[in-house]
């Protein structure tokens, strides 16, 4: 959707910040995005499940089970992230070297960095599964203005303040796309509590996620 546009344009502009500090800072940053990109696009996969669940349960006004689902596909999806920051984190030389076995400017730099994207790695997991859920419950209008007040008008100026300003560079960047990621999460989760409480995941408990039900047979049979 034009939410999710959004995003990616901010994500672009982001990376267009460091265009500024030079060809090495430029390559590492490119790296480091198609790192990032590596463990980032499957969870897409997760979104968009979680999305036309949710909206057909939302149209067949079996609000009850949004929760279970959303639960049910966010501890999928954290588990995936997690493990892949883990194994990327670990392996972090390894990879920087078959992306770059030559420039060790570059493989320094990412290898700087590399712990500050496995944990947006993981963040953006939940940020994924809010805003599944949040298209899914039709707050696709919501989303429009929250992405384009928390990209364009908090994330995009702090990326540039911590990473050109203040001279903090890709460190500083990163810094920036993990408090994004934090803000968007609080902003999307505030919304869904106070605007459909009817549908909040705070009305099962956590076991429930993890329980064999009826829901997979309800889906189909809708």
């Amino acid at each position: 959707g034009f939410s999710e546009g959004l995003v990616y344009l901010a994500v672009w502009g982001f990376n267009q910040i460091f265009i500024l500090l030079g060809p090495t800072v430029i390559a590492t940053q490119q790296m480091s995005s198609q790192i990032f990109y590596i463990t980032y696009f499957p969870q897409l996969g997760f979104f968009i499940s979680l999305s036309v669940i949710v909206g057909t349960l939302f149209g067949a006004k079996k609000y009850g089970k949004i929760s279970v689902v959303f639960w049910r596909v966010t501890w999928i999806s954290f588990t995936y992230s997690l493990l892949a920051s883990v194994f990327t984190f670990v392996f972090a030389a390894d990879i920087v070297r078959f992306f770059s076995p030559h420039d060790l400017a570059v493989v320094q730099g990412v290898k700087d960095i590399l712990w500050l994207i496995c944990i947006n790695q993981v963040l953006c997991t939940f940020c994924l599964m809010l805003r599944g859920v949040l298209i899914g419950i039709n707050e696709s209008r919501f989303l429009v203005v929250a992405m384009f007040t928390t990209g364009y008008l908090f994330f995009l100026p702090l990326a540039y303040l911590l990473g050109i300003k203040y001279q903090y560079g890709l460190y500083g960047g990163n810094i920036a796309f993990i408090v994004w990621s934090i803000l968007e999460i609080i902003v999307m989760g505030v919304w869904y509590y106070h605007k459909h409480k009817k549908i909040m995941w705070h009305q099962i408990t956590p076991a429930v996620v993890f329980k064999e039900s009826e829901i997979e047979k309800e889906y189909y049979n809708l």
